[in-house]
């Protein structure tokens, strides 16, 4: 089975991908110091409002789509970037409260929630090798059958519970009960 078959689908506007190429493309003449003024998504977000949108959902329909745009709207695209960069130099002191990525969010809440995962792991089960969100339903179910072989361990009746405890931690295996070692 294909892995890209489980990807969810997405579509895409080729044209955010056509202006910000182009804005890169005439920020290259600009010094340095003043493109650091310059926000690229006001600048972006100025020509795309002027601009038509051309969806594709498929490569196939992405490489057409931009062979249209390519050939139809070069100069518009040019235009509409170079307002776009005007519009947004002349006012460079406003200031806006910029949309916020709702993806990007989750995936920074994504990255803490498993960063203090790997601290749990660490301070309180020992474990000190790095967590993916590939590797952690494994690493739980270890860690869930060590604690409940840890448990075990403690509340077994045979030999003294602190010591046996101490011991299977010491060698990271659970022991057999006193009664079962050899004495040879």
């Amino acid at each position: 089975m294909n892995r890209q078959e489980n990807l969810p689908k997405i579509h895409l506007n080729v044209m955010e991908e056509l202006v910000r190429e182009e804005i890169d493309r005439q920020l290259r003449a600009y010094p340095p110091s003043l493109t650091h003024y310059i926000d690229r998504v006001e600048v972006a977000t100025y020509a795309l409002n002027r601009l038509p949108p051309l969806y594709a959902s498929s490569q196939k329909g992405k490489h057409h789509q931009k062979a249209i745009a390519l050939q139809k709207y070069r100069e518009q695209i040019q235009n509409a970037t170079r307002q776009g960069i005007a519009a947004v130099r002349r006012d460079p002191l406003r200031s806006s409260s910029p949309l916020v990525s709702t993806q990007e969010l989750n995936y920074r809440n994504a990255e803490r929630a498993l960063m203090k995962i790997q601290e749990v792991f660490e301070r309180d089960l020992g474990v000190y090798y790095p967590l993916s969100w590939e590797n952690l339903p494994a690493e739980v179910c270890r860690a869930i059958s060590r604690i409940r072989r840890t448990r075990a361990a403690v509340t077994d009746v045979s030999g003294d519970p602190r010591e046996r405890f101490s011991r299977s931690r010491a060698t990271g295996r659970e022991l057999p009960p006193r009664d079962e070692w050899s004495h040879g």
